[in-house]
Formats: C-alpha cells, structure tokens, sequence
C-alpha cells in the first residue's frame, strides 16, 4: 500500500477530478450570469401593414411593456422570414392591413407570429412565452381607456340623438322652467352613463374578435430528441476529438525520435483528416436509428459534421502542441465547457454576454451545433460553414508553427515517453 502512496500518478489523477470540478463551475457557470435580463437583447419584429394610429399604438404599448427590443417595419414578410432563418430576430408578429378599421367594424382580423423552430430549447420556450404575452398585452392594449374613448366618440353621435328625443317627449306637458332644467340635466346624466356603459361592452367584444395564429418556420418535433440531438451529437464529437488530438500528439512527441519530426506531424495531420471523415458516419448514423429525418438530411448533416470534426481538431492541435499534449487539458477543458454554455444548445448567442458572444465566434461549438439544427430542420449554412473554415486553417497554421519552432530537444523526455513509438 505504501508503493501505492508513493505513485505520483495516484496525486495527478486526484488534480485532475478536482481541476474538472473547478472547470466547470469557473468556466461554466459565468456563461449564465447574463440571464434572464440577456433576453432583453432579442429582437422582436413587428411588422405593421396597417400603419394606422391604433396599430402604431399597439407596438408602442409592446415597446414599453415587453422586456424585449421591438422594431416596427413594413417590410415584405418574406424578408423577416429571412431574418428568422439567419437568426437576427427572434421573432416576428404581423398585423395585417384594416386591422383597426376591421375592429371597429367587428369584424375578426388575425394577428400571425413567425417563429424559427431550428433553434435551441430555451430560445423556442422563450418564443412561446413571448407569443403569450405579445397575445395579452395586444388585448389590453385593444380594451384599453384609450380605445374605450375612441368607441366612445363613435356610438355618442347616435345615442345623444336618441337621448334628445326622449327629452323632448318627457318635456311636453312640463311647464315649471326648473323642472325642465333638472330634466335636462338627469337626461345628460343618464346619456354619459349610457355610453360609457355601452363601450365597454363594445371594447370587452373586441378581444373575442382578434384571433392570433403561429407559423413554425423548420418545425421541430416535440419530442425532446430532436431538440437536443444537435448539442449532444456536437458535443460528443468534440469531446472524442478532443481526447484524439491529445493521444495523436504524444504519439507525435514519441515518434519524431523515430520518423523524423516532419513526418511524425503530417502523419498526425493524416490521421485527423480520416478521423474528420470517418467519425460523422458512424455518429449521424446511430443518430438516424434514434430519431427520424430524410436521406438528404442525412447527407447534409455528415457534410457539416466532417468540416466541425475537422475545426475541432485543429483547434483542439493549437493548444496540444503549444503545451505539450497533456497539460493542453489546462486550457481545453474550461473552454470546452465554455463552449456547451456559448454552443446555442442551451442558450441563443444574443442573451450571452459580450465575452461568451465572441467566445461563440471563435470556437467551433457554436457553428457545429447551430449547422446540425440547419441540417435537420433547416437554416442557412453560409457563414458557419465560413467560421469553421477559418477555424481550421488558423488552427493549421498555429500547430504546425508550434511544431516546427518547438519540439528541439534531442532525448525523449517523461511527457513524449507516455506512448511507445517503436
């Protein structure tokens, strides 16, 4: 047992539990510190055909009322569709032309919201909450003393006349000046009473009479499946690259004394390409078995897959190779959980704060998860597939700086001695 103590390695593997508690709390957590006031920074998009004062009104009201920023526009819906899909607006209402005029009216005008579905879970569980709201503070705003008044003005022209009327046929036969004055009097009493009453009732009828419906743009199953399939197969991809890139340079580290440096690093630059290609098949194919999506889909999806495989990997190599492979999980670790906070599975990327927004940026996690959502229910590809790219070619770069610069010494040392190259 004493033998046992004396390891060092028993005391490493005990720093390396605790340095992954630490990870995670130190580098996880913050990434939630910005909520729940980061949603003020979604855009909700209203887009306002009627352009008349009462809808004017309507998006002012939702202005000061919704702790989000609201955009009034009278732009083509095909555009907003757009904006949803690259994911600048969160959401869009659109109130259709003669809104006002058809509540006056009573008819039944409808209020459509477009929400994109490809997206994180608490970005769509948000988006029904706002939807809710949107529906309630639109019917206050329609009740409301405002709109009491404008109906007002428009049924007392008729009930005023009535009113008149039956004042002069209960003054006929009244003689008494002072009785006609109090007549006068309680018949006006009675008129304002009237109206009011009236429009009330008017006003409480028009909120039966506006109906609202959502469109999904890429519709997501409600099975949670399809919700988290994204973050978890992007996830779990980064992660067994991660630990690849940290073995394949300690075998890089053993076999230069062997094969010579420039062989033993394209050797290893080798070995994660086909790793980059060969990985996707099997993880979108177990991902197939489990849940439902098209053969095209498919395809797409193991297309993004190899180029995120290969961005981790890259960017994974900076890191392994500037540190010497093992002691790269120092930095890799805390950054990959960074990344399960910044990746958009959990949170969309506009409620982060600045830090954890540029984070996303500049990682892999984010374009990986965000390109599967595409993949599966549909979405833009372009700028993703850009970032990644970048990733790669940056991450080529650096790692192959570092393993030219670096690497010197002339005997195998304890870290490139772990693997045996023979």
């Amino acid at each position: 047992m004493n033998k046992w103590f004396r390891n060092p390695i028993v005391y490493v593997a005990m720093v390396v539990a605790i340095f992954c508690g630490l990870a995670f709390v130190g580098a996880g957590l913050p990434g939630f510190g910005n909520m729940p006031d980061g949603t003020k920074q979604m855009k909700i998009v209203v887009v306002d055909h009627d352009q008349s004062t009462g809808s004017k009104a309507i998006t002012e009201s939702l202005k000061e009322n919704m702790p989000f920023k609201v955009k009034r526009t009278d732009a083509r819906i095909s555009s907003i569709k757009s904006q949803l899909n690259d994911r600048s607006a969160a959401l869009a209402v659109e109130i259709p032309q003669d809104f006002i005029k058809d509540i006056r009216q009573q008819r039944t005008p409808n209020i459509k919201f477009y929400v994109n579905d490809s997206n994180g879970m608490l970005q769509n569980s948000l988006n029904r909450s706002i939807i809710s709201q949107m529906e309630s503070k639109i019917k206050d705003n329609i009740t409301s003393k405002k709109t009491v008044g404008m109906v007002a003005g428009m049924i007392a022209p008729e009930i005023a006349k009535q009113a008149s009327t039956q004042a002069q046929k209960q003054a006929e036969g009244i003689k008494n000046p002072a009785q006609l004055v109090a007549l006068k009097k309680n018949i006006q009493r009675q008129t304002k009473a009237r109206i009011k009453k009236q429009a009330s009732q008017i006003t409480q009828k028009l909120t039966g009479g506006v109906t609202t419906s959502t469109v999904h743009l890429n519709k997501i199953p409600k099975n949670y499946q399809y919700q988290l399939a994204p973050m978890f197969l992007n996830l779990g991809s980064y992660l067994g690259v991660m630990i690849m890139a940290l073995i394949l340079t300690m075998t890089f580290m053993s076999a230069r004394f062997k094969i010579g440096k420039t062989k033993a690093y394209l050797s290893y630059q080798i070995s994660g390409f086909i790793a980059s290609v060969i990985l996707p098949f099997f993880t979108v194919g177990l991902l197939r078995c489990e849940i439902s999506f098209s053969g095209s889909a498919f395809w797409s999806l193991v297309g993004s897959q190899i180029l995120f495989v290969l961005a981790v990997f890259e960017f994974t190599s900076i890191f392994t190779f500037l540190c010497g492979s093992l002691p790269g999980m120092l930095l890799l670790l805390p950054m990959m959980t960074m990344q399960v906070v910044a990746g958009g599975g959990i949170l969309p990327r506009v409620v982060l704060s600045g830090f954890y927004q540029w984070f996303s940026r500049v990682t892999p996690m984010y374009q990986g998860i965000t390109n599967a959502f595409n993949a599966l229910y549909g979405g833009s590809f372009s700028p993703y597939n850009q970032s990644l790219l970048w990733i790669a070619l940056t991450g080529v770069v650096c790692s192959t700086l570092f393993a030219l610069i670096g690497y010197r010494q002339k005997t195998q040392g304890t870290l490139s001695s772990i693997i045996k190259f023979n």
